[in-house]
């Protein structure tokens, strides 16, 4: 893990690993990031979120909820699998799955456009 092997996190660096296009990061975008990148609370929170949202539901509570799910997920990913996108929207019955190629992490970031298109089409299909 980055954060805890550097005294100074490395944002630019965690950003990189995290988008598929690299050239998406701004001056701006990386700067923006450092702030809380950079605040040992938020990490540690963030540690204890990763930590706390592994495996918290069951299948069996997943499809309970009816509620109708967007799931959003880039092929190349390298934090969330696309295999644990999947699965989620397996066990979610009302759940629907958009995959977005040549995608890491960041998918606001890197695929502003279509995110957004994504989001307003099942947010016109629910009402």
């Amino acid at each position: 893990n980055w954060v805890m092997h550097h005294r100074k996190p490395q944002v630019r660096l965690f950003l990189q690993d995290a988008v598929y296009n690299k050239r998406c990061l701004s001056a701006d975008m990386i700067a923006n990031y450092e702030g809380p990148l950079s605040d040992p609370l938020f990490i540690n929170g963030l540690i204890q979120l990763t930590r706390q949202r592994e495996g918290d539901l069951s299948q069996a509570q997943l499809q309970q909820i009816h509620q109708p799910v967007l799931i959003l997920s880039g092929v190349e990913d390298p934090l969330i699998s696309i295999e644990t996108s999947y699965a989620l929207h397996r066990d979610l019955p009302n759940s629907r799955i958009h995959v977005i190629k040549q995608c890491g992490h960041l998918l606001l970031e890197e695929k502003p456009k279509q995110v957004q298109k994504r989001v307003k089409h099942f947010l016109l299909s629910i009402v």
